[in-house]
């Protein structure tokens, strides 16, 4: 797969599960913020309209001006905490964003300001460390985090993605999408991205490669959920990084692995709470 145009998503991301999962809570300050290489794009395409209650810890990060277009994604893993891409930042402050939560309709979510963002100390714009930890101005009531993954595996199958993001050539969707991805090995991923780079030791890959085939996450699901089912819970597994055009050919999603950067993101969670 060749990055043609990694674009910015706001969407959703994709790892595996295989041991137990972590519950979380943790504030800290931003990560130095390198010289862009590109844009980065992802988007829920080809999925079906999520019912209410279905992703109770999906969230979606905003423009403070355009409040109801989805610009990022991202998963409540505390009643203050969202976890999210680190990319989502490279442009807008969190002074110009806010998160969305608690309604499948994005203009119909409540909105809570942001109070600090912890970037992943090793992110760059090669996004192989793509997440953030954001604390919320606010605890989000009754809220039902999603549980993470604690290592990463590669005996996975399925995972389910999620987002507000971009419907193949049109804007993105008002209405919260999900479709299913199947698991694609390392080895595999390695082969297709090709020149653009894929690593292992911190992504993971997932998608829909038949010919013709239009499922996949796109623009504005850049952060968003990829979501394993494990003994009939649902787990965090990844988060939404990078691809290329997601609706052109059948290429993979690449997300940021969360088992295997578990250790680093429960440190930043831990901070997070510590600076309340």
């Amino acid at each position: 797969m060749r990055r043609k145009q990694l674009v910015r998503l706001g969407a959703i991301a994709a790892a595996g599960i295989g041991a137990a999962a972590l519950a979380v809570t943790t504030t800290g300050a931003f990560a130095e913020e390198p010289e862009p290489k590109g844009d980065v794009e992802t988007k829920i395409v080809g999925g079906d309209e999520a019912a209410e209650g279905r992703f109770p810890w999906m969230a979606a990060i905003t423009a403070l001006e355009e409040p109801d277009v989805g610009y990022c994604g991202g998963s409540l893993i505390a009643e203050d905490l969202v976890l999210t891409a680190g990319h989502c930042f490279d442009d807008l402050t969190t002074e110009e964003l806010v998160v969305r939560h608690g309604d499948v309709t994005l203009a119909e979510a409540d909105t809570y300001a942001i109070a600090d963002v912890l970037i992943a100390e090793g992110y760059d714009h090669d996004l192989k460390h793509d997440w953030a930890v954001v604390k919320l101005a606010e605890p989000v009531p009754n809220a039902e985090p999603i549980p993470l993954v604690t290592a990463d595996d590669d005996d996975w199958t399925d995972f389910q993605v999620a987002g507000w993001g971009v419907q193949g050539h049109t804007g993105t969707s008002p209405e919260l999408l999900w479709a299913e991805v199947p698991y694609i090995t390392d080895a595999e991923c390695t082969e297709l991205a090709g020149e653009d780079g894929f690593s292992p030791e911190t992504q993971m890959c997932a998608g829909v490669l038949e010919e013709g085939a239009e499922v996949n996450s796109c623009p504005a699901d850049s952060g968003g959920p990829l979501m394993a089912e494990v003994d009939g819970e649902t787990f965090l597994a990844g988060i939404v990084s990078w691809g290329s055009d997601c609706y052109a050919e059948p290429d993979p999603g690449v997300y940021a692995s969360v088992g295997a950067q578990i250790d680093d993101i429960a440190i930043a969670v831990m901070q997070m709470s510590v600076n309340e």
